[in-house]
C-alpha cells in the first residue's frame, strides 16, 4: 500500500473541495511533483476539457491505485509541497556548489547557489489577449520620468520603469555631467536617485549637483569656487538651504569608499531609488569582483544583469558607456552604437543609447542611436558649461553662433 504524501494530500484535497482553481492560488505546478505529476496534471486540466471539477469516482477510476485521502486541507497541503520540492531543490544546489569547487571553480559555485530560486517567485500565467486589469489605472498619469531636452523627450517620451539607458561617449567628453543633468530632472520631479560614482569621490559629485541645481534655480555660482572651496561659507549654507527646500527629491551618492559596486549591490538598494544613476558600467564588478572593462564576458553578463534589475525592480537605471578608439574619428557627428565598447551585449541590452561629442568648447552634439520605444538617428545640441552647470538644449543654429564666436576668439 502507498503512503500518503504531501503530494497525494493535496490531490485528495483539491478534489475533496471539488474546486479545483484554488491551488492557483498557491503557486504549486506540476514540476514541483516528483511521485504524481501525471495525476496532477490530469486534476488541474479536467475543469478546461469537461467544465466542472472532478469527483472523487472520476479521479479513481482514471488512477485506480492512488492513495487517496480524507481530508479538505489545501493550504496545508501546497506548503507541503512546496517545502519538499524547495529542500530538493536546495540540496541539488548545495551539491552543484560543492562540485564546482572541488574543481577549483569558484565561480560556477557561487552561480549555483545564487541560481536557487524559491518556488514563491512562481507566478500562474495568464492569458495577455484577455488582460484588462491595466483598465483599472488606464486614466492615470504614467510614471514616466521626464527629460529637459526636448528632442530626447519627444524621441523617448521620457525614462519608462524598467528601461535601461547608455550615455556613451569618448574620455573627457563630459558623460558624468550629463548624467548629473539627468539626474537633475528627476530631482527637480521629486524622484530619489541614487548616483553610483565609480570615478569620483562622494563630495565631487555633491559639488557638480549643487552647481546644477543651482543653475536651475536661477542661482549663478561657479563650479571651481565650490569645488575650491573659495566659495563663502555663508553663502554657500543658504544655497544647501535654497535647493533643500525648492527640490523636492533627494539624492544618495554611493562611491568606492564603501567598495566595489555590483549589479547584485544596485538590487539590494533599488527600493530607495526612482531612478538609478551608474558613472560608469565599465567600472561595475561580477559578483567574483572582475571588473567589466577588463573582460568582454564580464561587461555582457553585468550589462544583461542591470538590465534585469530594472525590469526587476521597475527602476530605471543610466549608465555611461565608453566609446572605443574607432568613434573618435574626425567631423562633427556623434559615434555609433557599433562604437560602444562592448557593443554587442550593451546594444542589445538597452532600451535607449545616446553617444554625443563636443560640438565646440561650449556646445555639445547628441544623437540618439538607439530607441525601443521610438524614433532614432535623430541629433540634438546642447550648451556644455561645466562651470555654470548650464546643459540645456539649443538648436543647431545657435550652436554655430558658439562655435564661431569661440573660433573668432581663438584669433
Amino acid at each position: 500500500m502507498i503512503r500518503p504524501t504531501a503530494e497525494t494530500l493535496l490531490i485528495s484535497a483539491i478534489i475533496n473541495t471539488g474546486d479545483v482553481s484554488t491551488v492557483s492560488l498557491y503557486n504549486v505546478t506540476p514540476e514541483m511533483f516528483i511521485g504524481f505529476p501525471n495525476e496532477y496534471r490530469w486534476v488541474l486540466s479536467y475543469p478546461k476539457a469537461y467544465g466542472s471539477s472532478p469527483t472523487k469516482e472520476t479521479f479513481l477510476t482514471k488512477f485506480p491505485t492512488f492513495p487517496f485521502a480524507d481530508t479538505c486541507d489545501v493550504a496545508f497541503a501546497a506548503d507541503e509541497v512546496k517545502y519538499a520540492y524547495t529542500k530538493r531543490g536546495l540540496v541539488r544546489a548545495i551539491q552543484d556548489s560543492t562540485r564546482a569547487l572541488t574543481e577549483g571553480d569558484l565561480e560556477e559555485a557561487i552561480m549555483a547557489v545564487s541560481g536557487f530560486a524559491m518556488p514563491s517567485s512562481v507566478v500562474p500565467l495568464k492569458n495577455t489577449l484577455d488582460d484588462v486589469s491595466f483598465l483599472d489605472t488606464y486614466e492615470l498619469a504614467e510614471d514616466i520620468l521626464r527629460i529637459g531636452w526636448p528632442t530626447l523627450l519627444k524621441s523617448t517620451a521620457g525614462i519608462r520603469p524598467g528601461d535601461l539607458w547608455y550615455l556613451a561617449a569618448r574620455l573627457g567628453q563630459g558623460k558624468s555631467w550629463l548624467l548629473g543633468s539627468l539626474a537633475a530632472d528627476a530631482l527637480i520631479a521629486g524622484k530619489r536617485v541614487i548616483f553610483y560614482s565609480l570615478e569620483m569621490s562622494q563630495r565631487q559629485v555633491q559639488t557638480r549637483m549643487h552647481t546644477i541645481l543651482a543653475k536651475r534655480l536661477g542661482i549663478n555660482i561657479q563650479h571651481s569656487q565650490l569645488h575650491g572651496r573659495t566659495y563663502d561659507a555663508l553663502a554657500y549654507r543658504r544655497l544647501v538651504g535654497r535647493i533643500s527646500d525648492e527640490i523636492r527629491g533627494e539624492l544618495f551618492v554611493v562611491d568606492t569608499s564603501l567598495g566595489r559596486v555590483s549589479p547584485a549591490t544596485i538590487q539590494a538598494q533599488s527600493n530607495q531609488a526612482d531612478l538609478v544613476v551608474v558613472d560608469y558600467a565599465g567600472l561595475l564588478s561580477t559578483p567574483m569582483g572582475n571588473r567589466a572593462i577588463d573582460d568582454w564576458r564580464s561587461m555582457a553578463s553585468i550589462s544583461n544583469q542591470l538590465k534585469e534589475v530594472s525590469v526587476a525592480t521597475g527602476v530605471p537605471i543610466i549608465s555611461a558607456a565608453q566609446i572605443n578608439r574607432d568613434g573618435d574619428g574626425a567631423g562633427w557627428k556623434p559615434p555609433k552604437v557599433k562604437n560602444l565598447a562592448q557593443s554587442d551585449a550593451l546594444g542589445q541590452d538597452a532600451d535607449v543609447v545616446i553617444t554625443h561629442k563636443r560640438y565646440s568648447k561650449s556646445s555639445m552634439v547628441a544623437s540618439i542611436e538607439k530607441n525601443r520605444h521610438g524614433t532614432s538617428g535623430d541629433y540634438f545640441w546642447t550648451n556644455f558649461s561645466p562651470e555654470e552647470g548650464k546643459f540645456d538644449e539649443i538648436t543647431r543654429d545657435q550652436a554655430d553662433t558658439i562655435k564661431d564666436n569661440e573660433s573668432d576668439g581663438d584669433d
